[in-house]
């Protein structure tokens, strides 16, 4: 039976007429009918679970609406054939390209699904993101955003913020953070980048991360960064990077020390895990107060972490031996599918 295209959900797209426009798109479900229109005209591709490809298609109007059930998008480097994105009646929308367009502003408070984001190299001052709990993966690079609300997006892994007007980043509610490029953000201090380094996720135990806060040795504001207390973002295991090269930001000079938030950890209250050395452990959490601060030690492996009413984000924590411990007041445990990891549970 062939497939209808489904005209409730589309994609608006402020264009200059008479202009090529590159667009690629891809679905959850093989051979998914889209439309393309633009004044009189029309286009019908079909698209599968792959990319299609970047094709281009005529405006005949400062409007094009891409109607069907597309799951991916991307409609980059249109420059300024492209000034305006309407992505509100697409909720299904999980990655979306839009970089190097001409872009005064992006709403994305209707698309809750949206695990991907790239909206780099437009002209974008505000970016709410609190709708977009499912994001993993977000660059804004090179827009004009002068504060970024990160708190709502605990799945967030890689970020790259660089080349912005930002003048503070707290990332303390992304512990599953692995990379930051902050680079060419001439208004962060030294006490803003500070404050920063002390927000970052505890990485001990996994992998290490990367933060990028400077291009590289010869950039305006190296004088800020080598004056910041590097060592705080290390002991947490992450290494401070030239985004350029990625090679290591010399020893800094800096001795501002990090407020302790996690002394508050109810030490009196625990569950003991048996699991096997080495493994890693998948956990999530959750607390009868928001702003709950736990401690997961594993032999020499200690992370601290702040958890809330609502489930914090399945997470790994490796096992340095036989035995790990949660400390705090969690009142949900979630610790499924660890398989033979996982040998034994005291709660008591």
């Amino acid at each position: 039976m062939t497939q209808t295209v489904n005209t409730n959900r589309f994609i608006s797209i402020n264009v200059v007429k008479g202009q090529q426009i590159k667009l690629d798109f891809a679905a959850d479900q093989a051979a998914t009918p889209v439309k393309i229109v633009s004044g009189s005209g029309e286009y019908n591709p079909t698209v599968g679970t792959s990319w299609s490809g970047m094709q281009n298609y005529l405006a005949d109007d400062s409007v094009m609406t891409v109607y069907g059930d597309i799951t991916k998008f991307d409609c980059s480097g249109n420059y300024n054939n492209v000034t305006g994105i309407d992505l509100s009646h697409n909720t299904i929308i999980t990655w979306f390209s839009c970089g190097k367009n001409s872009l005064q502003d992006l709403i994305v408070s209707s698309n809750k699904a949206l695990k991907e984001l790239y909206c780099y190299n437009n002209s974008i001052k505000t970016l709410n993101l609190d709708s977009t709990t499912e994001l993993t993966k977000l660059s804004c690079a090179r827009n004009s955003i002068s504060s970024l609300d990160l708190s709502h997006n605990k799945k967030l892994k890689w970020l790259n913020c660089s080349d912005n007007r930002l003048t503070g980043l707290d990332v303390s509610s992304n512990i599953l953070l692995e990379k930051i490029i902050c680079h060419k953000n001439n208004s962060l201090s030294t006490q803003a980048l500070d404050l920063l380094y002390c927000s970052l996720p505890d990485r001990t135990g996994t992998f290490s991360g990367y933060i990028e806060p400077i291009y590289d040795d010869s950039s305006p504001n190296d004088s800020v960064v080598l004056a910041t207390n590097s060592q705080n973002a290390l002991d947490k295991n992450w290494k401070v990077k030239y985004a350029f090269d990625e090679t290591d930001i010399p020893a800094t000079t800096g001795s501002y020390t990090c407020t302790t938030l996690h002394d508050s950890v109810n030490m009196d209250r625990y569950i003991t895990l048996t699991v096997a050395d080495g493994a890693y452990i998948y956990l999530d959490f959750k607390a009868a107060a928001d702003n709950t601060h736990i401690r997961i030690v594993s032999g020499s492996n200690i992370q601290n972490i702040t958890i809330g009413t609502d489930w914090l984000s399945l997470a790994s924590y490796i096992a340095d031996g036989t035995e790990m411990k949660i400390y705090g007041d969690v009142t949900v445990l979630d610790c499924r599918n660890n398989g033979a990891n996982i040998q034994a549970l005291d709660v008591t």
